[in-house]
């Protein structure tokens, strides 16, 4: 099997008594996370570790801890493994929960295949019956929103939007 590389963030908040918040990330990197079962778990205890040690740095409070990762870290892409559009072109998707939980999805450089292929839609409205949505939608099977509910169970529709790459502005003279 090959090794599965991941940068790792653990992310802390800390608060003084007038209620101003700064931010604190300390950032590593991890070889393989596909061997270790336990990897959440280890990493959750580095973290809860690093929270303290940082509390008794601080003069003020760590009010927030936590932790992320990002892995299967890709190559930049290259015209020999494929044709990339622009990531400014998104389709924009709105999910609930089945609960009170309403989320908006942007998907950058959407396929065709997301979109109803009518001439009336013109390639604008997203297909309910996607198999690309419903394989979306189906990752989310066993985990639980903020209110209970299932993230994305419920799609309320979607469509295409496209956007110009923003201009730099630049101060003509002084």
């Amino acid at each position: 099997m090959t090794a599965v590389p991941a940068q790792l963030a653990f992310d802390f908040v800390v608060q003084d008594n007038r209620g101003f918040r700064a931010r604190v990330r300390f950032n590593t990197f991890d070889a393989d996370v596909s061997i270790d079962a336990g990897t959440a778990a280890s990493w959750f205890a580095i973290a809860a570790g690093i929270g303290t040690a940082l509390g008794n740095m601080t003069n003020a409070k760590v009010v927030s801890s936590g932790f992320g990762w990002r892995f299967d870290l890709a190559q930049e892409p290259s015209s020999e493994t494929g044709t990339y559009q622009l990531v400014q072109d998104k389709a924009i998707l709105n999910f609930g929960d089945g609960n009170t939980l309403k989320e908006h999805v942007f998907i950058p450089a959407p396929k065709d295949a997301l979109f109803l292929t009518s001439s009336q839609d013109n390639l604008i409205v997203v297909d309910r019956s996607s198999s690309q949505l419903a394989a979306l939608q189906a990752a989310f099977t066993g985990t639980t929103s903020p209110t209970g509910g299932i993230p994305l169970s419920q799609f309320f529709g979607g469509q295409y939007k496209g956007s110009k790459s923003r201009r730099r502005r630049v101060l003509q003279g002084a």
